[in-house]
């Protein structure tokens, strides 16, 4: 396997920032903590109000009143179905007051001084089902509830278990934790180290503190008060940019690649919700994404006519759905080449759910009949966007079966395959039923 294609590093942030997290999944167990289960303060005329309440919550504009903790737990639709019900003891996982401290985000570390109000605001203080515990932050922080779910469904697949970043650079790593170390923790995939520092271990533990603090930093972006963008050189980065500020809790920046494709991804998971189909909790409710046991699952089959975020990663191809040929289902996705001479592009996708090294990942790829193309070759990029390819693997006209075991990296970026055209030959390939 090797190593290749560093992409240019993003511009530096002032001293002692880390803004920002890419999604590269994995699934670490062992960390020793003393947790405590209680369960939420909530008005005794929620239980009732919630039952009949038919509100779907949606974006509010920057500078809107927020709701309260109390007000929101009152709104919240409660039913008793549960996708993930790994994630019981998380969900009834509630910080004691007192038992965290936020670092405070001013204008001393390029914030706006309103942003400390906005964290004090933070408190996990709400117990319920894993799509109750969504509703209640997206009610408190004035989000969509469908784009919570959809970043829910990107970071971990909605389970409060998922692990990610995981480091062997002990100086990174959590306190109390010892190398290989999870830096990213939960639903949201919250850094512990990441603004606003003080959120671990509760961002590990407790489902509703998770989300609440990540949407903070979400609400901290859409109204404007991350100044330290524009002292960076964003100078696009104003208040009331909603997906931007999706993009950059993934890639820390604003509107870069790794950004754009993470909201397409976010994006794509919103318009197919599949958290309202049946297999979202079939597949999950023995185990989380990436253990053995519980999968493969099917990850991106294209069925929703869009590309699922997989965009060209380097060279002459295009990417785009397709209603021919297919694997299963209705649709796939074309890798048209166009090289002048022998070339090798790439397409690949950002924020592969659930993935971790050691896993095998399954493509189906389809080449037709006549196709000089020399063979392909499957990669990881990691958290430095090293690329680590497997063996190539030589295709057959028709669809073929291309599975590999994503090799040992620190953190996963995206994964992708690259194209060996060696005889510059232009055509159409296909892919279809990732799973791993």
């Amino acid at each position: 396997m090797i190593a290749h294609r560093l992409a240019p590093a993003p511009p530096l942030l002032p001293k002692d920032h880390i803004v920002g997290k890419a999604l590269h999944l994995t699934t670490v167990f062992g960390v020793i903590m003393a947790i405590w289960v209680t369960t939420a303060v909530i008005p005794q005329a929620a239980a009732g109000a919630s039952t009949t309440s038919a509100v779907h919550f949606s974006t509010l504009p920057p500078g809107s009143a927020l709701p309260s903790d109390a007000t929101c737990a009152g709104l919240v639709r409660r039913s008793p179905s549960e996708p993930r019900p790994d994630n019981a003891v998380a969900n009834a996982t509630v910080p004691p007051p007192g038992s965290f401290t936020l670092a405070p985000l001013n204008d001393q570390n390029g914030y706006d001084n309103r942003t400390p109000a906005l964290e004090a605001r933070v408190t996990g203080n709400f117990t319920g089902t894993t799509d109750e515990i969504i509703q209640w932050a997206s009610c408190k922080w004035g989000f969509d509830e469908d784009e919570v779910r959809a970043i829910a469904a990107t970071e971990s697949w909605w389970h409060q278990s998922q692990v990610g970043d995981v480091t062997t650079n002990a100086a990174l790593c959590p306190p109390g934790t010892t190398v290989p170390c999870p830096r990213s923790f939960g639903i949201h995939q919250v850094m512990w180290s990441s603004d606003p520092v003080g959120t671990y271990p509760w961002s590990q533990v407790s489902t509703a503190f998770n989300l609440d603090a990540s949407l903070m930093v979400h609400r901290t972006c859409f109204e404007g008060y991350m100044t330290w963008l524009r002292d960076i050189g964003y100078t696009s980065y104003a208040a009331g940019d909603e997906w931007g500020c999706v993009g950059q809790w993934y890639s820390g920046n604003w509107y870069d690649s790794g950004a754009k494709s993470y909201i397409s991804t976010v994006q794509g998971y919103m318009a197919t919700k599949p958290w309202t189909q049946a297999s979202f909790a079939d597949a999950s409710t023995t185990a989380a994404p990436g253990t053995p046991t519980a999968c493969p699952c099917l990850r991106y089959d294209f069925e929703d006519g869009t590309t699922q975020g997989w965009y060209t990663a380097w060279g002459p191809v295009s990417v785009a759905s397709t209603t021919s040929p297919v694997h299963t289902g209705s649709r796939a996705l074309a890798m048209t080449l166009s090289p002048n001479g022998a070339d090798w592009p790439a397409v690949q996708v950002s924020s592969p759910p659930g993935l971790s090294s050691g896993m095998p990942v399954t493509y189906w790829v389809y080449q037709p009949a006549g196709s000089t193309l020399s063979s392909v070759q499957p990669y990881v990029a990691d958290l430095d966007w090293n690329d680590v390819f497997s063996p190539p693997a030589v295709l057959a006209a028709g669809w073929n079966q291309v599975t590999w075991v994503v090799p040992a990296v620190d953190g996963i970026k995206g994964i992708g395959l690259e194209l060996n055209d060696d005889s510059g030959w232009n055509g159409r390939l296909a892919l279809d039923s990732v799973s791993w």
